[in-house]
Order: C-alpha cells, then structure tokens, then sequence
C-alpha cells in the first residue's frame, strides 16, 4: 500500500464547520502546484460552502503541519473577479514546527463581496521555495494546494442585548511557549458589537487584555492561573460571558524537535549502543 504523506495533517476554521483533515474523502485531491496549469485562475476547489464567514470578522486558523510546511498562505477572491491576485494574499507565517497545533489569525474584509468565495490554502515544503503574493497560480514542484469556497456574509446591526457566547481554550496546563487560542462562540454579532477581553489574577479585580477587540485572543503567561471573561456591548449595553480559568505548568517545559536529517544519525548512535 502507497502512503501519501501530505504537508498539513489538518485545517479548522475555528468557530465554524470547516474542519478539513485525512478523514474528508477529498483529502487526497489537493494537489502540489507543479501538477496545475498555469493559467489565469487555476482554481479547482475540492469542498465547497464548508463555512460561512462574516465580513470584518477576524478568524482563527488552526493548522497542523506534516513533516514539512513552510510559508502557510491564503488567497481568497474577495471582490469576484475569478482572479487569486496579489492584492488578495496573507502569508500566515513562515515557519512551522511540524506535528503540532497551530493557530493563526485572519480577517475577512469588511468590503469583501458576499456569496460564494474562492479560497486557496498552500504552504511549500522547501524552505527556498518562498510563496510570493504574485504566486497563486505559479508552478512549483513543492508549493502544495488546496481549494475550497467558503460563503461570505454581511453583518447586520447588532442587537441589544447582546448574547454574550461561551469562553474556551483550545488547549490548557500551558507552557510559556504554547500557541493557545482563546475563543468566545455562541456568541451574538452586529455592526456596533463591541468585544472587550479582560484578565484577573483573582476572578475579582479585572484588567483589559491586549489587542482585545476580537472573538478570539492569544493569552499571555502573567502568572500560574490566570482568568479570563469577554464583556460584549450593544447600544451600551453590557453581556459577561463565562470566566475560564487558565492554568500554566509550574515547571519549565523543553521541546527538542527531530529533523529526518538527524534520524539516519540518531539510529546509527542506537546501533553502536546495542552492539
């Protein structure tokens, strides 16, 4: 039997339905740009209407890379032209370590065009294979693609009061270093809502969060247990969500990451030691 090794294991569109992993039966059908045409749009989507997304809404990507993905990107075709264009791209980051949950933010235009909306999703498994805005329909033997039409949706006016959702974490007993994503889902939109994170070292005496004006933040490492609570507003109305509460692991975490380079290295050193 062939085994495939793809270079992501999963995407989510965290908040929505859109989970795309090995066990979507159009898994396989992403494909490595140097087997595409290189035409104007060389667009082939592979899931479509698989989430809905509403203008001027920031999202969290969650994305788990394979052995090797570099320079995670999406193009998305905001205003309708059939076009995946410069103007339309996100390099998500540069690098990822392979095997482990990752969460990226993006936000959808609040001038993007409702209805059906292309999205391109690629990432290169060579380092030296950078992925350019200009590239969306490039052909390289190792910048690996997929397509997908999302749905893209106006916001109407908030209404008062507003509903405030439910907080969670995607991950908790956190090191320093994790890469969580705080979320408030459920929760109510509109033109006007406002999104006010706060923290509490106690669950009694709260502060503003940094860069606290989105359904989703990243939290920061203040102290062993922190809390956290979103305070929506409508109108001047106020909505408390559910307070989490965020535990750090009291002792120092260590990551050692293991290259396929060093694995021929590492089994002669296993071989000596037996022998």
């Amino acid at each position: 039997m062939q085994v495939i090794l793809l270079p992501f294991n999963d995407i989510k569109i965290i908040g929505t339905s859109f989970n795309f992993n090995s066990t979507n039966s159009k898994y396989y059908d992403c494909q490595f740009s140097g087997s595409v045409s290189n035409n104007s749009t060389c667009f082939d989507p592979i899931d479509s209407n698989t989430a809905n997304l509403i203008q001027g809404l920031s999202y969290v990507l969650n994305f788990t890379p394979g052995i090797k993905a570099y320079y995670p990107s999406i193009w998305a075709d905001y205003n309708h032209d059939g076009l995946l264009s410069s103007a339309e791209f996100i390099l998500l980051t540069d690098s990822l370590m392979p095997f482990v949950s990752h969460n990226i933010s993006f936000t959808i235009p609040s001038l993007a065009f409702n209805g059906f909306t292309e999205f391109r999703f690629m990432t290169s498994e060579s380092r030296t294979e950078v992925i350019t805005a200009s590239g969306s329909c490039t052909s390289k033997s190792a910048w690996f693609g997929c397509d997908f039409i999302f749905t893209i949706g106006s916001q109407l006016p908030c209404v008062s009061p507003p509903t405030a959702g439910f907080v969670t974490i995607n991950k908790n007993n956190l090191c320093a270093s994790d890469n969580a994503i705080i979320s408030l889902l459920g929760s109510s939109t509109g033109l006007g809502q406002t999104y006010n994170w706060q923290y509490s070292l106690d669950a009694i005496n709260w502060l503003p969060t940094a860069n606290n004006t989105n359904p989703n933040i990243t939290p920061t490492h203040l102290a062993d247990t922190i809390y956290y609570r979103c305070v929506l507003n409508c109108s001047g109305i106020d909505a408390y969500s559910n307070i989490l509460k965020v535990y750090y692991k009291k002792v120092t975490c260590v990551i050692v990451t293991i290259t396929l380079e060093a694995v021929p290295v590492l089994l002669l050193i296993l071989f000596l030691k037996l022998n």
